[in-house]
């Protein structure tokens, strides 16, 4: 279902699992993940915290991500996803600082030594500050404003195309819901 994208609803159809079961399942699957991840962070003496806000384009909701960077007991680069949820708030410093908290204490990683890697964001700088933490920029970050702020859109035949591109999809994606909803 995740992977294809079909909703529970689509269990309903003969011959297949209930969509409770299938729901109850992937929420065990959940906890015991977490529960194996918790343990596994348990060892670490500290790591990096990837963090990052958007919002959709389309559905105009908002998200915050936190992943988590470290070297294993084995001596190997390990990353895990914690979270990504919708974030409802504003991204203002202090609301990233309280959802921070939150991952960091439901992972155990409160009192591991760990820096933060964000964009270049003023509330993402704010962030670390307030918070007395460590903050690295995201070199990913720094070249995709390099290629699209100082590239693409100072070419004015490319920031036309672009924009058009963007048209056409936006009004595909929107388009296809209303489809969605007819059938």
């Amino acid at each position: 279902f995740a992977r294809d994208m079909l909703p529970f609803s689509t269990a309903s159809s003969p011959g297949l699992t209930d969509p409770t079961t299938i729901s109850r399942s992937l929420s065990n699957i959940y906890e015991n993940m977490e529960k194996y991840v918790i343990s596994q962070l348990q060892s670490t003496l500290g790591g990096a915290i990837t963090l990052d806000g958007w919002t959709s384009p389309h559905k105009r909701q908002s998200f915050m991500g936190f992943t988590y960077h470290y070297i294993s007991q084995n001596f190997e680069a390990q990353d895990v996803t914690l979270r990504i949820q919708k974030f409802y708030e504003r991204h203002t410093a202090e609301n990233i600082m309280q959802i921070s908290s939150s991952v960091e204490k439901e992972f155990g990683l409160l009192e591991k030594s760990k820096v933060f890697v964000s964009d270049q964001g003023t509330n993402m700088i704010k962030f670390a500050e307030i918070s007395n933490n460590t903050r690295l920029s995201c070199d990913a970050h720094a070249l995709h404003h390099l290629v699209v702020t100082d590239g693409i859109y100072k070419n004015d035949y490319i920031k036309a195309l672009v924009i058009k591109c963007k048209t056409i999809v936006g009004s595909l994606v929107f388009r296809s819901e209303d489809l969605r909803k007819e059938m």
